[in-house]
């Protein structure tokens, strides 16, 4: 049993954490068990109403995507990116990005600066090692950056959606879909 859960059993999700986060998933259950109040971002309950509906969709999203919200790059992240998260997930949710990737602060900072002062930000191509599953994996990413606006049209938050274009991961991937869906 991890502290996530541990925590949970202590004082269980909160009704507002149990609407926003309900359905399936893997990031919903751990967004469920986290013990919201403990984090920057505190209990679910005071979060903004921008905020909810912006982590409402990436949970809901196909696309791998990740919100940095406030000063600090509280992060939350969906399914689909777990992947890019290597060994960092679980731990980084609810947790400030550069205290679980110190290493990314030099290429992401100007990036968040950028989104901050309003702009969305493509990034393609962008080469990336993953450790993932004991193994380090290079991979291709394009990654869009974009604004998070409060209630009031202020910067709240850097939405990152990511997809990944390592040759022959589009392809497999739509592959994969095309089987599914016929």
């Amino acid at each position: 049993m991890d502290s996530e859960e541990r925590r949970t059993e202590e004082r269980g999700p909160t009704e507002a954490a149990l609407r926003l986060f309900a359905g399936p998933g893997e990031m919903r259950a751990r967004c469920r068990a986290l013990d919201w109040p403990a984090t920057l971002l505190g209990p679910v309950e005071h979060w903004p109403p921008h905020l909810r509906t912006a982590v409402d969709l990436l949970l809901s999203g196909g696309f791998a995507m990740a919100l940095h919200y406030g000063p600090q790059a509280v992060q939350i992240y969906n399914d689909a990116y777990v992947r890019f998260m290597g060994v960092r997930h679980p731990e980084a949710l609810g947790r400030p990005l550069f205290s679980s990737f110190p290493e990314r602060r030099v290429a992401l900072e100007p990036v968040h600066a950028r989104v901050w002062a309003g702009e969305t930000v493509v990034a393609r191509d962008e080469q990336l090692a993953i450790r993932h599953e004991g193994e380090l994996v290079d991979c291709a990413l394009t990654s869009a950056y974009s604004p998070v606006r409060d209630e009031e049209g202020l910067v709240a938050g850097v939405l990152v959606a990511v997809l990944e274009t390592t040759p022959g991961a589009s392809a497999d991937t739509t592959r994969g879909d095309s089987a599914t869906r016929f």
